[in-house]
């Protein structure tokens, strides 16, 4: 979770320091092919259709009308899908035998993901009983020998005795490998 996060970051922040030359240069190239040149549109006093950015240069033209708007849509869509899930993704650790110790059943970040998923789970209203059963079972359990994984705590537990608990940490162990595809997928960009 913590790599995913600062994969998250890194990949704002690469963006936001991106020097494009490179790409103006390649875009300057193929207009020479054609005898052509990166070109400003004409700038009027008044225009409704169009952007009317005042600019020095075509590089500081498109710069200012198309690359830093998309970079601000972009920037604006990984927080959405990635970064405001992340908190209801670290309310599921909570979960983990690793974790639980430290849990407090009072806590907002646990109702926050039962609410966020209820709708993928088999019952709602037998959860904090359920909770309770699932700390008295690891209580017992010395540290080195809790699982430390979703995947490895849903080997290590009944899917009958812990519906609601078993599903929730399904959804745990496929998140992560979610999110990382998508991560790979926009590097490839």
């Amino acid at each position: 979770m913590k790599r995913s996060m600062s994969t998250q970051s890194s990949l704002l922040n690469f963006f936001h320091k991106k020097n494009n030359q490179r790409e103006l240069d390649s875009v300057e190239n193929v207009l020479s092919l054609v005898d052509e040149t990166v070109k400003m549109p004409r700038l009027i006093g008044q225009s409704i259709h169009r952007n009317n950015i005042p600019a020095d240069s075509p590089e500081q033209y498109y710069k200012r009308s198309i690359f830093l708007p998309f970079l601000d849509y972009f920037k604006n869509q990984l927080k959405e899908r990635f970064i405001k899930h992340n908190n209801i993704i670290f309310g599921l650790q909570n979960l983990l035998p690793c974790y639980l110790i430290k849990l407090n059943t009072s806590s907002n970040e646990l109702k926050n993901c039962i609410d966020f998923y209820k709708s993928f789970l088999p019952t709602y209203d037998t959860f904090e009983s359920e909770l309770k059963v699932w700390m008295e079972k690891w209580k017992s359990v010395p540290d080195k020998e809790l699982p430390k994984s979703a995947i490895d705590t849903l080997s290590a537990m009944s899917k009958d005795l812990y519906p609601i608990i078993w599903c929730l940490l399904s959804i745990l162990a496929t998140l992560p490998q979610c999110q990382l595809r998508q991560q790979n997928v926009l590097f490839q960009l």
